[in-house]
């Protein structure tokens, strides 16, 4: 289960006219360890859907939610091998930050506001 310091979180999904879910994203105070205010710790597009902006709108909502909620930066932990979630990251201008035991990695947003 993800980790929610102080209780704080976010959650957004996205959805279809017809109330179709499509995409869900969780974030909120991050893990000290991490070295930044946020933290994303859920993000999910259905495959089907991916490649249309869902992902990258759930990514600018939650991130505008924390910013509102007075956290400056952000970080998101993702499976080493997970290379399509690396390049969305990447191509939404995180900066591939470090590894988290034992196969993640950590991609960055040192001021949260340029997701904005």
């Amino acid at each position: 289960m993800p980790r929610r310091p102080n209780g704080r979180g976010r959650t957004r999904v996205a959805q279809l006219p017809d109330e179709t879910v499509v995409g869900l994203i969780m974030g909120g105070p991050a893990d000290p360890k991490l070295g930044h205010d946020a933290e994303i710790y859920a993000f999910a597009v259905r495959p089907d859907r991916q490649g249309r902006g869902h992902g990258r709108a759930l990514l600018r909502t939650v991130a505008a939610d924390l910013s509102a909620d007075g956290l400056g930066s952000l970080a998101v932990r993702v499976l080493g091998s997970n290379e399509a979630a690396r390049r969305f990251y990447a191509s939404q201008g995180g900066a591939l930050a470090g590894e988290a035991p034992p196969d993640e990695v950590v991609y960055s947003w040192p001021r949260i506001a340029v997701l904005l």
